[in-house]
């Protein structure tokens, strides 16, 4: 029987309230918690093989953290905010485990390369990972971010972003807009096209907010942006210079 969101956070409390971690009772609770997990409703799959060993490093990333679990929308059911915690984990795992496997098969096949004919929407290999999560743009700094980040610390700083972005504290997301486009501010396209899946084409936002198509991709990628991710990524603890 699926548990209901109060029995949920009694089961959690249970298991954080419980110092012992060799005991056969906080055992039992943790197996039953991870059963119960494994079974939410929108819980990412892939077809991917590796996606086997993905779900069994982040289950044991699960049992391991989960006293410091902290919703991130408070207004959300617990089950809801859980199941978003462990799919960003889950989408992670996945991208470091298909990176791995590609440079111990000494692929040199770049995985920025584009694998369609679409030069406004081009698709490259990684891609290929169903992107249900934060999704990386190109640019300069971004893959080298994914590259040369330690696993943790990418999953640290990549919640921290995502939070950022969505609380925008400072206001300087929303106020990084083309002239006289506020509506097409940076926390808005951030939104629509890094953590929203799928990621909405621009020629749909430039429809949608009345932009130019070519002044959006020129604000998005070569202008202010990314610029500012890039800023904000820095202030997190990530360094171009690592």
């Amino acid at each position: 029987m699926t548990m209901t969101n109060e029995q949920l956070q009694e089961l959690i409390t249970r298991i954080c309230n419980n110092p012992n971690l060799q005991s056969a009772q906080r055992r039992k609770d943790v197996n039953r918690l991870l059963h119960e997990l494994s079974q939410l409703p929108g819980l990412y799959k892939y077809s991917h093989p590796l996606y086997l060993e993905a779900l069994d490093q982040t289950l044991l990333w699960v049992s391991q953290n989960i006293c410091k679990f902290q919703p991130k929308q408070p207004n959300l059911p617990l089950r809801t905010s859980l199941r978003k915690w462990i799919n960003s984990y889950i989408y992670w795992r996945m991208r470091d485990l298909y990176v791995e496997q590609a440079q111990q098969d000494h692929d040199m096949v770049s995985l920025d390369v584009p694998i369609n004919d679409d030069s406004e929407n081009p698709l490259k290999l990684l891609d290929q990972l169903s992107v249900k999560g934060f999704y990386i743009p190109t640019g300069d700094g971004f893959e080298c971010y994914i590259e040369k980040c330690q696993r943790q610390r990418i999953q640290k700083i990549i919640e921290q972003l995502e939070r950022y972005v969505e609380e925008d504290p400072e206001g300087r997301l929303k106020s990084c807009h083309p002239r006289q486009h506020p509506n097409c501010n940076c926390q808005f396209l951030c939104q629509r096209l890094l953590f929203q899946y799928p990621p909405d084409k621009k020629t749909k936002i430039s429809r949608e907010l009345g932009i130019n198509y070519n002044n959006l991709q020129a604000f998005w990628k070569r202008k202010k942006c990314q610029q500012l991710l890039q800023q904000i990524l820095e202030e997190l603890g990530y360094s171009k210079d690592e």
